[in-house]
């Protein structure tokens, strides 16, 4: 009875001498318990139970260790320390953040196997104009490169839609009369452009109206082109044209069209035989001669040729005398005798 109460207290002080090791030496010390892995409550609970104090450092990324989950301890664990001795601890904050590369340039297939590669997630936003980059490569990106996202993070990336057509269908101005250039500019600028230079050239067209353009009506120019255009003035003199071969009324036209007149004189015979009746075969001024605006040009027009005379009538054959008629002629000459000489006696 007196050797088993003997062995168990020799048991009952080894287990003392091992937990006295475990948690201390004999000095008093206490050995601080791993706390990895554990919440924050879970490491404060077992502190406490040791006569340990607890406090909450900032928190640090860790690839290992789940986030709200304590990744770092100080002391370690295993150290020796006095009963109240204060443990810092460090809670885990999930993974580090991820270096965003540069997806400029890039295609979006391109780009989101980079991104998922890194464990990172991509969304488009709304396309956009670049005359840099080309149409459906990456413009920019959110976060921007170098910048800092964590796993699981979505990285947002706009395309390019090409380079913007900013180019309009230039408007028609020949044919309408220019009065002043704010008016016209003020015209321009509702199809985006500008007036440009404004030159004049002499015309028969009525003073101010605009005879040429650039560029063309029609074609596409960029915004903010200027437009340069000519216009209309009253000419100082005019070239006589050649009127010989037209019609009066082919001459009017043409001679109103360069700002002279046409009038028409007599009716002239062609010497030549050649010319059409009806058209003109003199001028009372010449080609090419100078003159003034207005001035009057006598034409003379090839008269339709005299008709020939008919023919005069062929006479009539005189009929031949009858052979029965001779005798009948005779005594009637007889008679006429005889009667002549009756009368005489």
């Amino acid at each position: 009875m007196i050797i088993g109460i003997a062995a168990l207290a020799i048991i009952l002080l080894l287990i003392v001498l091992g937990l006295l090791r475990m948690f201390g030496g004999g000095n008093g010390e206490i050995k601080v318990p791993d706390l990895a892995n554990k919440t924050y409550e879970e490491a404060s609970l077992a502190l406490s139970d040791l006569g340990l104090d607890i406090k909450r450092g900032d928190d640090i990324s860790s690839d290992d260790v789940e986030a709200g989950k304590i990744a770092q301890q100080m002391p370690i664990a295993g150290s020796n320390v006095k009963k109240g001795k204060v443990i810092t601890v460090r809670v885990s904050s999930g993974p580090g953040e991820i270096t965003v590369p540069d997806l400029k340039g890039k295609s979006f297939d391109e780009a989101k196997t980079i991104l998922q590669g890194l464990g990172l997630n991509i969304t488009t936003g709304e396309p956009v104009f670049s005359d840099k980059v080309k149409e459906n490569m990456i413009v920019s990106q959110d976060p921007a490169a170098n910048g800092k996202a964590k796993p699981g993070e979505i990285v947002e990336v706009i395309l390019s839609k090409g380079e913007e057509d900013t180019s309009e269908m230039v408007p028609k101005l020949v044919g309408n009369v220019y009065t002043s250039s704010d008016e016209m500019d003020s015209y321009l600028s509702e199809f985006g452009f500008q007036l440009g230079s404004v030159s004049e050239s002499e015309s028969s067209q009525p003073s101010g109206t605009i005879l040429n353009q650039s560029p063309e009506a029609g074609v596409k120019a960029e915004k903010g082109t200027s437009i340069n255009i000519v216009i209309a003035v009253e000419p100082s003199k005019v070239t006589v044209p050649s009127l010989t071969g037209m019609t009066l009324s082919e001459a009017d036209f043409l001679c109103s069209d360069k700002g002279l007149n046409v009038m028409m004189g007599d009716l002239v015979d062609d010497p030549t035989g050649t010319g059409t009746p009806g058209t003109i075969i003199r001028q009372s001024i010449d080609p090419n001669t100078e003159v003034d605006l207005g001035t009057t040009i006598t034409v003379y027009l090839i008269k339709d040729p005299e008709p020939e005379p008919e023919p005069e009538p062929e006479p009539e054959p005189e009929p031949e005398p009858d052979p029965g008629d001779e005798g009948t002629e005779g005594d009637n000459a007889d008679e006429t005798e005889n009667t002549d000489a009756d009368n005489e006696g």
